[in-house]
């Protein structure tokens, strides 16, 4: 009888033993998938390598291989799809404001005397940008410290609605700006756009110099981005809050110091932004149009070797006239309201930090586009 016990007693730690060890190993699967989909959730994928985990009636964990591989499979494919509807459309509407088919308002006109009661009342408060973007930056990481043990926010929908004006403010703004900025390159020349004094040529009575000023204001409520980022728990990168900073204070100062190629940083940022914030949009709706990722992050680099090669352009001939670099925003004797002479138009600090403006975003937008496209495959 003894035996028969001793036999059953070795029997069930055989069995247990079995069982731990089919717990670890499942165990350890888990774990695996689990740090997969930690991963994933970092690089903004909603999916891990294996599909969907979820869990059984009983409690065991099912591991749904390629479940869900499909309908991110169509929902993409139906966002390129949109995307390029998008894109066919807003350069249709874009011709025809070439041809002066779309029509102008008067709101949209400001005259002189409007435009330089704009740039005092900047000018004056030149300190508001510093303020704000100092709150920015405590806001945005004082928010990702406090939720880093909490629940991430959805807020799917708040943020393609947002995206979405954004996207119709970008795309509204850049059919004003971009023909007014070939207009003045075709009819005045390179020169003249980058040092001359234009303001009659695209900011005075002229619906590109409303929208460029809209678009120096829009840089505050841009900042709302971020906030979408840290709530929702995504990777914050340094390229992006970095950027909202830095233009900022650069737009605020290009407006104060009378820029007078600012047109043409308008015009840039203003059809990129048409295309990265619908892009933002379908991707909230849960209709990422991947294929479109890569040649956005494109564009963004061909905005920052645009935007470089014009202000060290600025820069050179500052230096070559020997212009004294200051941050004094009134110019006075050196007023492009008041200077005949042939120096550059543009205020030499402002083109200096223009250029380390986009020579740092140049580097930043390379990088990412290594480690995200090339080092990535």
């Amino acid at each position: 009888m003894w035996t028969k016990i001793s036999d059953s007693v070795d029997e069930i730690d055989i069995r247990v033993s079995n069982l731990k060890h089919n717990l670890d190993k499942n165990g350890l699967r888990l774990r695996h998938f689990e740090k997969k989909f930690e991963e994933d959730k970092k690089t903004n994928n909603v999916l891990d390598a294996c599909g969907v985990v979820s869990i059984s009636k009983q409690g065991g964990a099912l591991l749904e291989c390629n479940v869900g591989e499909k309908p991110k499979r169509k929902s993409s494919a139906l966002g390129n799809r949109g995307y390029m509807v998008f894109c066919i459309g807003y350069m249709v509407l874009l011709m025809l404001s070439f041809f002066d088919l779309v029509p102008v308002f008067e709101f949209e006109k400001i005259s002189l005397e409007e435009w330089l009661a704009t740039r005092d009342w900047v000018a004056l408060h030149s300190s508001y940008p510093v303020i704000l973007c100092g709150v920015y930056f405590v806001t945005i990481f004082g928010i990702q410290d406090y939720l880093r043990d909490e629940k991430p926010f959805d807020l799917r929908y708040p943020l393609a609605i947002w995206s979405a004006l954004l996207a119709v403010f970008s795309v509204v703004g850049s059919l004003r700006t971009v023909p007014a900025l070939i207009d003045t390159l075709m009819n005045r020349g390179v020169d003249h756009f980058l040092c001359g004094d234009s303001r009659f040529d695209w900011l005075i009575q002229k619906p590109a110099g409303f929208w460029t000023y809209l678009f120096i204001l829009s840089k505050v409520p841009e900042l709302v981005d971020t906030l979408f980022i840290v709530l929702r728990k995504k990777q914050l990168i340094t390229l992006h809050w970095w950027h909202h900073i830095t233009v900022l204070l650069f737009c605020w100062h290009s407006w104060a110091t009378v820029c007078m190629n600012g047109l043409i940083f308008s015009a840039m940022n203003l059809t990129v932004h048409a295309f990265m914030y619908t892009f933002y949009t379908f991707a909230a709706m849960g209709y990422r149009p991947t294929g479109f990722a890569q040649y956005i992050t494109i564009i963004q680099i061909l905005q920052m070797v645009v935007g470089t090669a014009v202000t060290l352009y600025v820069v050179r001939r500052n230096v070559g006239e020997n212009v004294e670099f200051t941050l004094d925003t009134h110019w006075d004797v050196k007023s492009p309201l008041e200077l005949t002479d042939s120096s550059c138009k543009v205020h030499p600090t402002n083109g200096l930090a223009g250029l380390a403006m986009y020579g740092s975003y140049l580097y930043l937008f390379s990088m990412f586009f290594y480690f995200a496209y090339i080092k990535r495959k």
